[in-house]
């Protein structure tokens, strides 16, 4: 179900689960990172699965995180945390979509017996 059905559907309930996943995994990859995982081989993963719809190697190229070669270097390394957490954040899109859907009705339920109102549908 898409983050759009879902808002239709449950209205705000589904916009701050959502917003509550994204929290929670934008957090945890921080940490992780900040606590020294190398997210490397995961954002090349990433772009070489992208390859067949953009090739970002270029570009990467460009900004410094590949060398000529195409090795990582110490700019994709060592690179900003926060917008190294923010590209790993996006590429659990397909993680975090099922989990706020899964969720969502039970936090509409809970919002509605919070607020006394009717009962969600």
């Amino acid at each position: 179900m898409a983050l759009r059905a879902l808002a239709q559907k449950y209205g705000p309930a589904a916009v701050g689960t959502y917003a509550g996943v994204t929290t929670f995994f934008f957090t945890s990859i921080y940490a992780t990172l900040s606590f020294g995982y190398d997210a490397t081989p995961l954002v090349l993963g990433a772009v070489d699965a992208a390859a067949g719809i953009v090739d970002l190697r270029p570009w990467l190229a460009d900004i410094g995180a590949l060398d000529s070669g195409g090795a990582p270097t110490d700019k994709l390394r060592h690179g900003s945390t926060f917008v190294t957490t923010m590209i790993v954040t996006k590429l659990f899109v397909p993680v975090k979509l099922p989990l706020a859907a899964a969720l969502t009705p039970r936090v509409a339920r809970l919002m509605a017996r919070w607020r006394g109102g009717p009962k969600a549908r």
